[in-house]
């Protein structure tokens, strides 16, 4: 009886004694198991809202988000709460980020406005997305660059400008009669042939220019007299 209590003893005292020792191994699995559990996360939000090929579609929608839709539909995909979010007078601005590839953060942005066609149920006015897995059926994407656009949506205009952290140009170009919105990474003041989208918006189709609802950018400038953009070759 004695022995075998000594040997229950053992037991325990060396399983402490080589936990103590290996406490690496046990913080390595656990950062491990985060990474995964975290692009697990990722890879669940981006397939919900992708749709069937996570495609781009200009005056209807990206992936399964569609505009014109009642902004309650948007609960039936359980996305969770947005990252950050601004609401009054009857509209809101919605962004959830789910990940971020080798340069920026990818974020889905849902702006929504009350109908006064439905009982002043918000719908949904517009989709922004500056996820590269998204494209079009001319493949365009984040990445392509202005010439690219150009040459698919020969008619842009800039309708505003904002700057990134890294104190680049951002012009908000709109072709309003197709339903898409680009916004260009501008180095200097000059647009270039070679600038490159950054996000894109899908709207309705409209001969208005749509109205943006930018509260995440602190210095978003509205063009009084929206230009026609025609940038310089290079």
């Amino acid at each position: 009886m004695k022995h075998a209590f000594l040997s229950i003893i053992i037991l325990i005292i060396s399983s402490i004694l080589f936990t103590s020792c290996h406490p690496s191994n046990n913080k390595e699995k656990d950062k491990t198991d985060q990474k995964i559990t975290k692009k697990e996360a990722i890879d669940t939000f981006f397939v919900k809202i992708k749709g069937e090929k996570a495609s781009i579609i200009p005056g209807k929608s990206i992936g399964v988000i569609q505009v014109g839709k009642r902004t309650q539909e948007i609960n039936k995909l359980h996305l969770g709460q947005p990252s950050k979010s601004n609401a009054g007078m009857c509209k809101s601005l919605n962004r959830w980020t789910y990940g971020m590839d080798s340069t920026h953060f990818k974020n889905l942005t849902i702006f929504s406005e009350c109908s006064g066609k439905d009982s002043m149920r918000p719908h949904i006015q517009w989709v922004r997305t500056n996820d590269p897995k998204f494209r079009t059926k001319n493949n365009l994407q984040i990445g392509s660059n202005l010439k690219a656009i150009k040459s698919i949506y020969d008619t842009l205009i800039l309708v505003a400008t904002y700057h990134v952290k890294d104190s680049s140009l951002v012009n908000i170009l709109s072709a309003p009669k197709k339903g898409i919105t680009f916004e260009i990474n501008t180095e200097d003041n000059q647009m270039s042939s070679q600038d490159s989208c950054l996000a894109l918006i899908v709207h309705s189709v409209s001969q208005q220019i749509p109205g943006y609802y930018f509260s995440f950018y602190n210095d978003l400038k509205l063009k009084a007299q929206p230009e026609m953009v025609i940038p310089a070759k290079n």
